[in-house]
């Protein structure tokens, strides 16, 4: 099938591998008595070096409500647009 694909000229699209990871933590309160625990929400920059792209992935709790998601999302489309650069290491 690889022959095929040469023929059409056809590019495998290459893999993400994550550039920059951060974290981010809630602190939620519950009961009468006022007791909290934590949360966490995860963020990941995410590059694919074949088609040049970055992308933003989030999981947890609530990560889109999160006062760091606008600030990588920025990042992830400046990146993108060719406005900044990740310096690798």
């Amino acid at each position: 099938m690889g022959w095929l694909n040469k023929l059409l000229g056809v590019r495998p699209k290459g893999e993400f591998e994550i550039i920059y990871s951060k974290s981010g933590t809630w602190n939620i309160s519950y009961g009468r008595e006022g007791k909290t625990y934590n949360e966490y929400c995860h963020f990941d920059i995410l590059y694919n070096d074949a088609i040049k792209k970055y992308k933003l992935e989030h999981r947890g709790h609530k990560p889109e409500s999160h006062s760091l998601y606008p600030e990588l999302f920025k990042y992830m489309r400046m990146l993108n647009e060719g406005l900044a650069y990740h310096k690798g290491g």
